[in-house]
């Protein structure tokens, strides 16, 4: 009895904690919605949303927080992970990317074939489409072929940091350490075999808390494969004195290839928001690194270990990044999300070439001179439309074909290149909008 007990417990708890959560992310949204912004009605009139088709994530048509999209063949997969109720379950939807009908290995409602409770991160592999890799909160990571929908492996941890598919999709890497040493873990993301690439004593940061972060694979010019990466560093008992210290380490030759101290360095208490975990998470560009941070934004070169510019940023609200939200570039220019604005940068010089104000910010992509943003304002949900070379509205959208309108907030924006074909979800639908039926 006590050991059943105990399981209806830990399923209140779990439910508790989803509960929780999802309110919680409600109420930032709504939240959100309060900034003091004017919807450009009077500017332009609205149009109607091109939709090619629309799916519910759960059969009841409840709410479920969902994340970042990703194309696998010629389908495209959600990862719905805070479902409102809980008779449903997170897990992962296929959609064909031209008609919305699901994947033949992925008919059932979603989470029927996933033992996950609660999914933290996910990802699809940049080398193999076909392996989705799910991380459940504080438990295992797991890989799912998406063309069987099977369960390959399973790495169970603790305390396992967000989980990141680097750009050549070989390795997910993670932070482990214990009082003496750091450890970071590569898995093969086709086995799920875990091996030590690199190690640090802990005790001898100086009182700093050592904790390896913000995964890049580089490919360098002369062919070696490198992890970048940083330590991001807080002093032991305070939260306003940080340093990260930024590291190169060849995986091809197995030894460290540089390492740059002190790139950021912190001790004003005043400035005590600004911990470690305040970031985007960087991007590699060619032979380039992109740091944006809430306070500073920096352009490595790779290749020669250097600044190529590095800006000090005004604290603001508005400065603070998504984890999530992408560093793009495309030409010379440098696109760049803040919670309520998007800034074109030129990318040799760090200039800010242009900024939108227009409203809270969610995702974001790009398409033929063109950035498509999704955003709540006052509550109503839309997709602006924005000129790429100066940021001026071109449209804006909150309604589909047939009169209805967005149902929730959109955490997605993915766009497939080749077609013309956006992809969005909200709270309750995937859908596709075809752009090229879309004012242009």
């Amino acid at each position: 009895m006590s050991m059943l007990f105990q399981h209806h417990q830990n399923i209140i708890i779990q439910h508790f904690c989803k509960t929780s959560i999802f309110m919680v992310l409600i109420f930032i949204v709504s939240a959100c919605g309060k900034e003091e912004f004017e919807p450009p009605r009077t500017a332009l009139e609205a149009t109607k949303l091109a939709e090619e088709w629309k799916r519910p994530f759960y059969e009841d048509s409840t709410f479920g927080i969902t994340q970042t999209s990703y194309f696998s063949g010629n389908y495209v997969a959600y990862c719905p992970s805070y479902p409102e109720l809980l008779s449903n379950s997170p897990g992962i939807g296929v959609y064909h990317q031209l008609t919305g009908e699901k994947h033949p290995a992925w008919q059932g409602s979603i989470g029927t074939n996933m033992d996950e409770i609660q999914i933290n991160s996910w990802g699809v592999s940049q080398s193999y489409d076909n392996l989705a890799l799910v991380q459940e909160y504080s438990e295992s990571v797991n890989c799912y072929d998406i063309a069987t929908g099977t369960n390959l492996w399973t790495v169970n941890y603790q305390n396992f940091a967000p989980l990141i598919v680097n750009d050549f999709g070989e390795s997910l890497y993670r932070n482990i350490g214990n009082s003496s040493t750091t450890n970071i873990n590569a898995i093969n993301v086709q086995t799920g075999q875990e091996s030590t690439i690199f190690q640090l004593n802990s005790e001898s940061q100086d009182n700093y808390l050592t904790n390896f972060g913000a995964f890049q694979e580089w490919l360098a010019p002369w062919g070696d494969r490198v992890l970048v990466f940083q330590n991001r560093k807080l002093k032991s008992g305070t939260y306003d004195h940080v340093k990260v210290d930024l590291y190169a380490y060849n995986l091809s030759a197995d030894t460290l290839l540089w390492k740059m101290d002190e790139l950021i360095y912190q001790d004003d208490p005043e400035n005590s928001i600004e911990t470690p975990e305040v970031y985007a998470q960087p991007k590699i560009i060619g032979n380039r690194l992109y740091i944006v941070r809430a306070l500073q934004q920096h352009c490595i070169d790779l290749e020669q270990a250097e600044k190529v510019w590095s800006r000090d940023i005004a604290l603001t609200q508005s400065n603070f990044t998504d984890f999530h939200s992408p560093i793009m570039q495309v030409d010379d220019v440098l696109y760049i999300q803040g919670r309520d604005f998007i800034s074109a940068l030129d990318s040799n010089s760090g200039s800010t070439l242009w900024k939108s104000d227009l409203s809270p910010a969610g995702r974001f992509d790009y398409y033929q001179d063109k950035i498509y943003q999704s955003a709540v304002v006052d509550g109503d949900r839309y997709i602006f439309c924005l000129d790429a070379k100066d940021g001026s509205l071109m449209w804006y959208a909150n309604q589909f074909s047939d009169g209805t309108f967005l149902t929730s907030s959109i955490f997605d924006i993915n766009i497939n290149k080749q077609n013309g074909l956006l992809y969005c979800s909200d709270l309750k639908y995937a859908f596709c909008i075809d752009l090229n039926k879309m004012p242009q």
